[in-house]
C-alpha cells in the first residue's frame, strides 16, 4: 500500500532532488513513511527498523547512523512548503483538475 501510494503520488520526483550526496533522501523518506504508517514510534526506532538487513535491501539503502535519518527529517522539514505544493499539484493532476491550484475552490473562487 505504501509503495503504491508513494509511486502514484510521485514522491520520488519531489523528494529525490532535495539531496544529491550520500544516502538518497528519497529512499530514507520512503522507508520512514512505511515505518510511520505501521508503528509510528520515534525516529530512532525508525532508524533501527530501517537498518535491518531486509529493510536495507527493500529500500536499496546502505547501513546508516541514526543521525542520518534525523538529518533527512530536518531536510524534509526545511523543504516542506515545496514538497506540499508539488504534492498538491500532482494530486490535482491525478484528479483531472489541472486548471486549478491548491488555493482555489472547485467553483474557481480563491480561498
Amino acid at each position: 500500500m505504501v509503495d503504491d501510494l508513494y509511486e502514484r503520488l510521485g514522491l520520488s520526483e519531489v523528494i529525490g532532488p532535495l539531496k544529491t550526496k550520500g544516502i538518497p533522501l528519497d529512499a530514507l523518506a520512503h522507508g520512514l513513511l512505511a515505518y510511520k504508517m505501521g508503528d509510528n514510534f520515534s525516529v530512532l526506532q525508525a532508524s533501527e527498523w530501517l537498518n535491518q538487513t531486509e529493510m536495507l535491501g527493500r529500500y536499496e539503502l546502505k547501513s546508516f547512523d541514526e543521525k542520518t535519518l534525523y538529518r533527512a527529517v530536518e531536510t524534509l522539514g526545511h523543504n516542506r512548503e515545496r514538497i506540499i505544493q508539488k504534492l498538491q499539484d500532482h494530486v490535482l493532476e491525478l484528479l483531472g483538475a489541472t486548471g486549478l491550484s491548491a488555493n482555489t475552490r472547485i467553483g474557481g473562487e480563491p480561498l
